[in-house]
Order: structure tokens, then sequence, then C-alpha cells
């Protein structure tokens, strides 16, 4: 989709603005999405050619997949309805959860990874099942 129907679009229902982020490196330009100052998504660009929506970054509870799993679901939530791919490690510590069923990332809440957990090897089998997602980048 082009970013300025996109934009146009959320314009109508929502806030935007135009913000920054820093990866790898770089810096991209992102548009947040907002609620009544919630921030629900984050719409990446790719402007190489026509400005396109490369990537969304979902942050809010109220996109869901369509087994019901989004933000705030647990690994306990996720395990009864996708079975688990890999883990994938991020800059700052993020880590990602990636299943079989679905091409999504499910970012896990950086609070529940432990400096023990880390340190005995980053393992998905030794997170506790009540740990929750904090992003979903589809």
């Amino acid at each position: 989709m082009l970013l300025e129907h996109a934009l146009e679009a959320a314009k109508s229902k929502y806030d935007v603005e135009k913000s920054s982020i820093s990866l790898e490196g770089e810096d991209y330009d992102i548009y947040n999405i907002k609620l009544d100052g919630q921030l629900l998504l984050k719409l990446e660009p790719d402007c190489e050619n026509a400005c396109i929506i490369w990537r969304i970054w979902v942050y809010s509870d109220l996109y869901k997949t369509n087994k019901g799993i989004g933000v705030g679901s647990t690994i306990e939530d996720i395990l009864e309805k996708y079975s688990f791919k890999f883990l994938q490690t991020g800059g700052g510590g993020s880590v990602f959860l990636q299943l079989n069923e679905i091409d999504i990332n499910l970012e896990l809440d950086p609070e529940a990874l432990t400096d023990e957990w880390w340190k005995n090897g980053a393992k998905f089998k030794d997170l506790p099942k009540d740990t929750k997602v904090s992003l979903i980048i589809p």
C-alpha cells in the first residue's frame, strides 16, 4: 500500500506523527499511529521507488491473529494455538518468538528476560510460560 494512502486513511480516525527510529546504526522515518495518546502502530515506509508501507509494528492489544494472539498474550496462550519455531535475539536485548504456522515476530517482554535466563543459554524451554508479548511485527 502506498504510504500516502495509508496515512490519509489513518488521519481520519487517529493521531499520526512522523518520527524516526535507529536500526543497525541507520536512522529511518517512521509514523506513529495513536488513539487518545496510546501508541497503536508504527508504520515503517520503504521509499526506494514510491513510498510504500514496508513494515508495521503493532503495540496495541486491539490487533490479534485469527487465533486471538496479540500484544499481552502469554507464551502459554501462544503454544495452545501455534507451534514454536525458534527464538531470535535482536539489539538491545530484545527476543522474538517465531512460529511455524504464521510469518510474524512476537517480541517477548524484556522484563521477563532475567540475567539468569541469559547466563543459562537463553533457551526457550527456560522462559516462564507467563511471559507476555510486548510487540508484534508481521
